[in-house]
Protein backbone atom coordinates (compact mmCIF):
# COMPACT_ATOMS: atom_id res chain seq x y z
CA UNK A 1 0.00 0.00 0.00
CA UNK A 2 1.09 3.63 -0.44
CA UNK A 3 3.06 5.17 1.97
CA UNK A 4 0.84 8.25 1.97
CA UNK A 5 -2.65 7.21 2.60
CA UNK A 6 -5.59 9.35 3.64
CA UNK A 7 -8.51 7.78 4.90
CA UNK A 8 -11.81 9.16 4.35
CA UNK A 9 -14.68 7.91 6.99
CA UNK A 10 -18.24 8.10 6.62
CA UNK A 11 -21.69 6.94 8.46
CA UNK A 12 -23.89 6.00 5.82
CA UNK A 13 -22.99 3.89 2.26
CA UNK A 14 -24.99 6.46 0.26
CA UNK A 15 -22.56 9.14 1.11
CA UNK A 16 -19.59 6.73 0.55
CA UNK A 17 -20.53 5.61 -3.18
CA UNK A 18 -21.66 9.45 -4.11
CA UNK A 19 -17.85 10.46 -2.55
CA UNK A 20 -16.50 7.33 -4.83
CA UNK A 21 -18.12 8.58 -7.97
CA UNK A 22 -16.74 12.43 -7.43
CA UNK A 23 -13.19 11.31 -6.12
CA UNK A 24 -13.25 9.81 -9.69
CA UNK A 25 -14.54 12.44 -11.35
CA UNK A 26 -11.49 14.80 -9.86
CA UNK A 27 -9.08 12.07 -11.25
CA UNK A 28 -7.79 11.15 -7.76
CA UNK A 29 -6.43 7.30 -7.29
CA UNK A 30 -9.05 5.13 -4.73
CA UNK A 31 -6.82 2.74 -3.36
CA UNK A 32 -9.66 0.32 -1.58
CA UNK A 33 -13.01 0.81 0.16
CA UNK A 34 -13.34 -0.84 3.81
CA UNK A 35 -17.17 -1.84 4.35
CA UNK A 36 -18.86 -3.58 7.31
CA UNK A 37 -21.58 -4.86 5.03
CA UNK A 38 -22.11 -4.60 0.84
CA UNK A 39 -22.59 -1.29 -0.83
CA UNK A 40 -24.43 -2.17 -3.77
CA UNK A 41 -22.98 -0.76 -6.91
CA UNK A 42 -19.80 0.22 -4.99
CA UNK A 43 -17.40 -1.79 -7.53
CA UNK A 44 -19.00 -0.21 -10.06
CA UNK A 45 -17.96 3.27 -8.55
CA UNK A 46 -14.59 2.36 -7.90
CA UNK A 47 -14.02 0.95 -11.52
CA UNK A 48 -13.23 -2.14 -10.35
CA UNK A 49 -13.56 -5.03 -13.33
CA UNK A 50 -15.77 -8.03 -12.91
CA UNK A 51 -14.41 -11.07 -11.01
CA UNK A 52 -12.93 -13.44 -12.76
CA UNK A 53 -13.74 -16.28 -10.32
CA UNK A 54 -16.46 -17.42 -12.27
CA UNK A 55 -13.96 -18.23 -14.85
CA UNK A 56 -12.18 -20.57 -11.84
CA UNK A 57 -15.96 -21.77 -11.45
CA UNK A 58 -16.06 -23.23 -14.88
CA UNK A 59 -12.70 -25.03 -14.60
CA UNK A 60 -13.12 -26.86 -11.25
CA UNK A 61 -16.48 -27.89 -12.65
CA UNK A 62 -14.89 -28.95 -15.61
CA UNK A 63 -12.81 -30.51 -13.75
CA UNK A 64 -15.04 -32.33 -11.32
CA UNK A 65 -17.26 -33.67 -14.68
CA UNK A 66 -14.02 -35.08 -16.08
CA UNK A 67 -13.49 -37.10 -12.65
CA UNK A 68 -16.85 -38.30 -12.15
CA UNK A 69 -16.98 -39.62 -15.68
CA UNK A 70 -13.26 -41.40 -15.00
CA UNK A 71 -14.29 -42.90 -11.77
CA UNK A 72 -17.64 -44.47 -13.57
CA UNK A 73 -15.97 -45.26 -16.66
CA UNK A 74 -13.38 -47.68 -14.87
CA UNK A 75 -15.39 -49.06 -11.63
CA UNK A 76 -18.28 -49.91 -14.52
CA UNK A 77 -16.18 -50.86 -17.28
CA UNK A 78 -13.66 -52.49 -16.42
CA UNK A 79 -13.01 -53.00 -12.00
CA UNK A 80 -16.71 -54.07 -11.04
CA UNK A 81 -19.18 -53.84 -13.64
CA UNK A 82 -22.32 -54.50 -12.72
CA UNK A 83 -26.29 -54.99 -14.26
CA UNK A 84 -28.48 -52.59 -12.29
CA UNK A 85 -31.79 -52.10 -13.45
CA UNK A 86 -31.15 -53.92 -16.89
CA UNK A 87 -28.75 -50.62 -17.64
CA UNK A 88 -25.40 -51.05 -19.44
CA UNK A 89 -22.16 -50.76 -18.35
CA UNK A 90 -21.22 -48.13 -19.74
CA UNK A 91 -24.38 -45.26 -20.02
CA UNK A 92 -24.20 -41.60 -19.53
CA UNK A 93 -27.67 -41.00 -18.96
CA UNK A 94 -27.11 -42.65 -15.70
CA UNK A 95 -24.19 -41.50 -14.33
CA UNK A 96 -25.46 -38.11 -14.89
CA UNK A 97 -26.61 -37.36 -10.63
CA UNK A 98 -22.81 -38.40 -10.00
CA UNK A 99 -21.19 -35.99 -12.45
CA UNK A 100 -23.62 -33.53 -11.34
CA UNK A 101 -22.51 -34.48 -7.63
CA UNK A 102 -19.02 -34.46 -8.38
CA UNK A 103 -19.17 -30.89 -10.38
CA UNK A 104 -21.13 -29.56 -7.63
CA UNK A 105 -18.31 -30.59 -4.96
CA UNK A 106 -15.67 -29.33 -6.92
CA UNK A 107 -16.83 -25.84 -7.86
CA UNK A 108 -18.06 -25.03 -5.00
CA UNK A 109 -14.23 -26.10 -2.94
CA UNK A 110 -12.21 -24.79 -5.55
CA UNK A 111 -14.07 -21.52 -5.65
CA UNK A 112 -13.90 -21.21 -2.17
CA UNK A 113 -9.81 -22.16 -1.70
CA UNK A 114 -9.48 -19.69 -5.14
CA UNK A 115 -11.07 -16.85 -3.25
CA UNK A 116 -9.25 -17.45 0.59
CA UNK A 117 -6.02 -17.71 -1.20
CA UNK A 118 -6.54 -14.94 -3.60
CA UNK A 119 -7.78 -12.61 -1.01
CA UNK A 120 -5.01 -14.15 1.32
CA UNK A 121 -7.07 -14.69 4.14
CA UNK A 122 -5.10 -17.46 5.36
CA UNK A 123 -5.11 -18.54 8.90
CA UNK A 124 -2.59 -17.13 11.36
CA UNK A 125 -2.41 -14.18 9.45
CA UNK A 126 -3.10 -10.99 11.04
CA UNK A 127 -6.35 -8.48 9.99
CA UNK A 128 -4.70 -5.19 8.60
CA UNK A 129 -7.51 -2.96 9.12
CA UNK A 130 -7.81 0.63 8.46
CA UNK A 131 -9.52 1.61 11.28
CA UNK A 132 -10.94 -0.99 13.45
CA UNK A 133 -14.53 0.93 12.80
CA UNK A 134 -14.63 -0.75 9.71
CA UNK A 135 -16.05 -4.08 11.15
CA UNK A 136 -18.93 -2.60 12.98
CA UNK A 137 -20.66 0.54 11.58
CA UNK A 138 -18.09 2.80 9.70
CA UNK A 139 -17.29 2.91 5.91
CA UNK A 140 -14.07 4.06 5.02
CA UNK A 141 -12.19 5.26 1.34
CA UNK A 142 -8.65 4.90 1.46
CA UNK A 143 -6.88 7.75 -1.29
CA UNK A 144 -3.62 7.86 -2.59
CA UNK A 145 -2.41 10.95 -2.00
CA UNK A 146 1.63 10.24 -3.18
CA UNK A 147 1.48 12.79 -5.95
CA UNK A 148 -0.31 15.32 -4.18
CA UNK A 149 1.60 18.29 -2.89
CA UNK A 150 -1.61 19.48 -0.95
CA UNK A 151 -4.21 17.71 -0.06
CA UNK A 152 -6.82 20.81 1.33
CA UNK A 153 -8.99 20.66 -1.71
CA UNK A 154 -9.32 17.31 -1.37
CA UNK A 155 -10.19 17.12 1.99
CA UNK A 156 -12.97 20.28 1.36
CA UNK A 157 -14.59 17.45 -1.51
CA UNK A 158 -14.65 14.94 1.12
CA UNK A 159 -16.18 17.65 4.04
CA UNK A 160 -18.78 18.33 0.71
CA UNK A 161 -19.54 14.37 0.28
CA UNK A 162 -20.46 14.35 4.33
CA UNK A 163 -16.99 12.88 5.33
CA UNK A 164 -17.34 11.91 8.98
CA UNK A 165 -13.67 12.16 9.85
CA UNK A 166 -10.43 12.27 7.79
CA UNK A 167 -7.41 10.71 8.60
CA UNK A 168 -3.77 11.16 7.60
CA UNK A 169 -1.91 8.91 9.43
CA UNK A 170 1.22 9.12 7.31
CA UNK A 171 1.42 12.65 9.17
CA UNK A 172 2.72 10.91 12.46
CA UNK A 173 4.28 8.05 10.09
CA UNK A 174 7.07 10.22 8.68
CA UNK A 175 8.03 11.85 12.06
CA UNK A 176 9.06 8.58 13.57
CA UNK A 177 10.00 6.43 10.21
CA UNK A 178 13.85 7.01 10.89
CA UNK A 179 13.25 6.94 14.56
CA UNK A 180 15.06 3.86 16.26
CA UNK A 181 12.78 1.50 18.46
CA UNK A 182 13.14 2.03 22.26
CA UNK A 183 11.71 0.76 25.42
CA UNK A 184 10.22 3.11 27.92
CA UNK A 185 9.54 3.29 31.59
CA UNK A 186 5.71 4.23 32.99
CA UNK A 187 5.81 4.85 36.51
CA UNK A 188 2.35 4.17 38.57
CA UNK A 189 1.47 3.15 41.60
CA UNK A 190 1.08 -0.51 40.78
CA UNK A 191 5.36 -0.36 39.85
CA UNK A 192 7.28 -0.24 36.83
CA UNK A 193 5.41 -1.55 33.66
CA UNK A 194 7.54 -1.95 30.05
CA UNK A 195 5.20 -0.48 27.81
CA UNK A 196 5.22 -2.13 24.00
CA UNK A 197 8.18 -1.00 21.62
CA UNK A 198 6.93 1.17 18.89
CA UNK A 199 7.42 -1.06 15.31
CA UNK A 200 7.89 1.14 12.31
CA UNK A 201 4.49 0.43 10.98
CA UNK A 202 1.81 0.73 13.31
CA UNK A 203 -1.28 -1.54 14.06
CA UNK A 204 -3.73 -0.52 11.88
CA UNK A 205 -5.98 -1.25 14.12
CA UNK A 206 -5.17 1.32 16.84
CA UNK A 207 -4.78 4.27 14.17
CA UNK A 208 -8.26 5.49 15.67
CA UNK A 209 -6.75 6.94 18.39
CA UNK A 210 -4.45 9.50 18.63
CA UNK A 211 -0.44 8.56 19.91
CA UNK A 212 0.10 10.03 23.26
CA UNK A 213 3.82 11.18 24.86
CA UNK A 214 5.02 9.06 27.27
CA UNK A 215 4.44 11.91 30.03
CA UNK A 216 1.08 12.00 28.66
CA UNK A 217 0.53 8.27 29.16
CA UNK A 218 2.15 7.89 32.14
CA UNK A 219 -0.13 11.06 33.79
CA UNK A 220 -3.04 9.07 32.08
CA UNK A 221 -2.35 5.49 33.57
CA UNK A 222 -1.94 7.24 37.21
CA UNK A 223 -5.42 8.69 36.97
CA UNK A 224 -6.54 5.51 36.09
CA UNK A 225 -5.52 3.43 38.57
CA UNK A 226 -6.49 6.11 40.99
CA UNK A 227 -10.36 5.40 39.68
CA UNK A 228 -10.12 1.95 39.78
CA UNK A 229 -7.92 0.95 42.13
CA UNK A 230 -4.39 -0.42 42.79
CA UNK A 231 -3.80 -4.40 42.39
CA UNK A 232 -0.83 -6.35 41.80
CA UNK A 233 0.02 -9.46 39.66
CA UNK A 234 -0.28 -11.66 42.48
CA UNK A 235 -3.82 -10.39 42.87
CA UNK A 236 -4.63 -11.21 39.15
CA UNK A 237 -7.87 -12.73 37.79
CA UNK A 238 -8.18 -14.57 34.59
CA UNK A 239 -9.11 -11.68 32.64
CA UNK A 240 -9.84 -13.78 29.89
CA UNK A 241 -13.31 -15.35 30.86
CA UNK A 242 -14.37 -12.01 30.41
CA UNK A 243 -16.30 -12.16 26.85
CA UNK A 244 -14.13 -10.67 24.38
CA UNK A 245 -10.91 -10.43 25.86
CA UNK A 246 -8.01 -12.70 24.88
CA UNK A 247 -4.52 -13.54 25.74
CA UNK A 248 -3.54 -9.75 23.76
CA UNK A 249 -5.83 -7.43 25.35
CA UNK A 250 -5.03 -9.05 28.64
CA UNK A 251 -1.61 -8.21 28.46
CA UNK A 252 -2.69 -4.94 27.31
CA UNK A 253 -4.64 -4.20 30.37
CA UNK A 254 -2.05 -6.19 32.89
CA UNK A 255 0.42 -3.50 31.41
CA UNK A 256 -1.89 -0.24 32.26
CA UNK A 257 -2.40 -1.99 35.67
CA UNK A 258 -5.17 -3.61 35.59
CA UNK A 259 -5.44 -6.61 37.05
CA UNK A 260 -8.48 -7.88 38.44
CA UNK A 261 -12.43 -7.89 38.14
CA UNK A 262 -12.89 -5.37 40.82
CA UNK A 263 -11.10 -3.03 38.76
CA UNK A 264 -13.04 -3.77 35.68
CA UNK A 265 -16.33 -3.69 37.12
CA UNK A 266 -15.31 0.28 38.49
CA UNK A 267 -14.88 1.10 34.93
CA UNK A 268 -16.97 4.78 34.03
CA UNK A 269 -17.19 6.30 30.40
CA UNK A 270 -14.62 8.55 32.09
CA UNK A 271 -12.22 5.61 32.84
CA UNK A 272 -13.01 3.56 29.78
CA UNK A 273 -12.23 6.47 27.50
CA UNK A 274 -8.77 6.59 29.59
CA UNK A 275 -8.24 2.98 28.95
CA UNK A 276 -8.81 3.35 24.79
CA UNK A 277 -6.29 6.75 24.95
CA UNK A 278 -3.92 4.55 26.29
CA UNK A 279 -3.76 1.11 25.14
CA UNK A 280 -5.21 2.26 21.64
CA UNK A 281 -6.28 -0.78 21.17
CA UNK A 282 -10.14 -1.11 22.35
CA UNK A 283 -11.89 1.70 21.03
CA UNK A 284 -15.81 0.78 21.66
CA UNK A 285 -15.14 -2.52 22.30
CA UNK A 286 -15.84 -2.03 26.10
CA UNK A 287 -18.94 -0.96 25.83
CA UNK A 288 -20.43 -2.89 23.26
CA UNK A 289 -19.64 -6.40 24.89
CA UNK A 290 -20.47 -5.03 28.49
CA UNK A 291 -17.38 -5.81 30.32
CA UNK A 292 -19.04 -3.94 33.54
CA UNK A 293 -21.77 -6.34 33.82
CA UNK A 294 -19.28 -9.60 32.92
CA UNK A 295 -16.89 -8.42 35.58
CA UNK A 296 -19.48 -8.14 38.59
CA UNK A 297 -20.97 -11.22 37.33
CA UNK A 298 -17.23 -13.32 37.64
CA UNK A 299 -16.94 -11.40 40.81
CA UNK A 300 -20.11 -13.52 42.38
CA UNK A 301 -19.20 -16.68 41.27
Amino acid sequence: MSAKVLYAIYDDGDDLLHAVEKVRAKGMDIIDCFTPYPVHGLDKAMGIKRSRLPIAAFCFAMLGLTCAIALQYFTMGYDWPMVIGGKPYVGLPSWIPVCFELSILFTAYGMGITFFAKSRMVHGIEAELADIRQTDNKLIMALDVNDANTTTELEQLLKDTHASEIRKPYENESASATAEVKESNIKTEVGTVKAEPKKAKSKSATATLPELSEEEKSAKVSTLIEKLGSATSDEKDDLKKIKGVGPVFEKNLNGIGIFTFSQISNLTPETIKLVEEVTRYFPGKIEREDWISQAKDLMKS
